[in-house]
């Protein structure tokens, strides 16, 4: 009897050691995929933001637009390049950089 109870000891700590190893390479790879998908956004954000700057330079500047409308228009595709910028921040969570 306490043969057999030892043996099963081993095979159960050797079949949670498995289970162990098996969930901590699934959440490497579940990190890796996290990672690579808040590069994606930030890269994004960057995009998004020099978008945002030629937006402001061309108004700052004026010599593009001379248009009140024009410039209003181009005010509010600016506000909202910066709202999705604030969107994307938001789907980042608080513990990326920005």
């Amino acid at each position: 009897m306490p043969n057999s109870v030892a043996w099963l000891g081993w095979i159960i700590g050797l079949v949670s050691l498995g289970i162990s190893m098996w969930q901590l390479i699934q959440d490497r790879i579940r990190q890796a995929s996290r990672d690579a998908h808040a590069r994606h956004l930030l890269a994004t954000i960057d995009q998004l933001r020099t978008i945002r700057a030629l937006f402001t330079e061309a108004l700052d500047k004026g010599e593009a637009f001379k248009a009140d409308a024009d410039k209003a228009v181009i005010r509010a595709v600016a506000h909202n390049l910066l709202a999705a910028e604030n969107h994307i921040n938001a789907a980042l969570g608080p513990g990326n950089p920005r």
